[in-house]
């Protein structure tokens, strides 16, 4: 969120998942500055389901950013739509890496469970990690972005390795 209006499109492959969550594509169009929408499917589940999200408010100093928004994930082997909103707050550059931490909570529908979510987003141009925890699991991502495409390693629960791919038009 935050860069010009266009579509964005995602693809996450992690084979040692449950067909729920081993192959995911999402799809999504900003519509203004602060502003997304979205699909996301599960080929091998054949399930489509809407994504979302909406910067209420920007980060500005000394304020975090707040962000609300809706996705479809597996959660403990459960495939459910999920509401989330999210503070998030650039803490300055620590030996060159700009660092970004994040907090918030996830509703997971289907389990009925509201569930907090958090991690770090650390940034050297063009490479990027981010360690996080998703409400059911940690996760480990590092990716490097070469213009509008980003290439990622995905460690899914710690545990099972995969890989990501994004692009913007």
């Amino acid at each position: 969120m935050g860069h010009e209006q266009g579509l964005s499109g995602s693809f996450r492959w992690i084979p040692e998942k449950p067909d729920e969550g081993q192959i995911f594509f999402s799809l999504s169009y900003e519509l203004l500055a602060d502003i997304s929408v979205g699909i996301d499917y599960r080929p091998l589940t054949d399930k489509v389901a809407p994504n979302g999200t909406w910067r209420i408010m920007p980060e500005k100093k000394p304020w975090p950013a707040l962000v609300l928004g809706t996705s479809n994930d597996d959660f403990d082997g459960e495939e459910s739509q999920a509401i989330f909103g999210t503070l998030s707050k650039y803490m300055g550059t620590w030996a060159s890496v700009d660092v970004s931490p994040y907090a918030g909570a996830t509703w997971i529908i289907e389990l009925d469970e509201v569930r907090p979510v958090g991690g770090v987003y650390l940034h050297y141009e063009p490479i990027a990690a981010m360690l996080m925890y998703s409400g059911t699991d940690p996760h480990a991502v590092l990716s490097a972005s070469f213009g509008s495409h980003t290439l990622s390693a995905i460690y899914h629960s710690f545990e099972f390795p995969g890989l990501g791919y994004s692009r913007r038009w």
